[in-house]
């Protein structure tokens, strides 16, 4: 069963659907974190995952997201079991972490500035963000997952970004970049036996 092979600590891809996701999707092609995934997630244990929505951090079934496509799972990255139980146990920690839309704008909003060379108004605009983005206390999918991992005393980014600065793309091509794609795959048994 899928939901006995992912272990916890494996941060979860797929893509929301909607016109929610479409934004989402949109916003990271805009700003260079073009991905398919809009969406990402901790397994902590038990089948479950620690997600943001809407409605902020929440426990829900993996196998509710079994049928979302794309999926993917990060099966490769190097974590001790008891690194896998920490990041598990942080994550657990963020339930009720409220969500923020805001979060997207100011990860737009810098993103371009520093990404996309309208370094003008990144030199404007960046603190205040930085600042507006680390101390909100609300927090979008992928802010959750890295924060899961930070809180456990390990950093997934090391490229001297804030620790807030995520977005689901960018965890999805952190993924790839790190050489970790042998393990970025949709479980056989989800996917009738194909990998992604």
């Amino acid at each position: 069963m899928v939901e006995q092979a992912v272990k916890p600590g494996t941060i979860g891809f797929s893509r929301i659907r909607g016109r929610s996701g479409w934004w989402i999707g949109l916003g990271q092609w805009i700003i260079g974190d073009g991905s398919r995934y809009s969406h990402a997630f901790v397994v902590v244990d038990d089948g479950q995952v620690v997600e943001a929505n809407s409605k902020g951090a929440r426990i829900a079934p993996l196998a509710d997201r079994l049928d979302w496509r794309p999926l993917a799972f990060g099966h490769a990255v190097p974590l001790t079991d008891a690194q896998r139980a920490a990041v598990a146990r942080e994550a657990r920690a963020l339930v009720g972490t409220p969500y923020s839309w805001a979060d997207y704008v100011a990860l737009g909003l810098d993103h371009l500035g520093d990404r996309r060379g309208f370094r003008w108004l990144h030199a404007r605009v960046a603190g205040p963000l930085h600042a507006y983005i680390a101390d909100s206390g609300r927090m979008i999918c992928s802010q959750l997952c890295d924060a899961a991992y930070h809180n456990a005393g390990l950093r997934l980014f090391d490229d001297g970004r804030n620790a807030s600065d995520v977005t689901p793309g960018d965890l999805a091509n952190l993924m790839i970049e790190r050489d970790w794609g042998q393990g970025w795959r949709v479980p056989p048994e989800a996917a009738g036996g194909g990998t992604a």
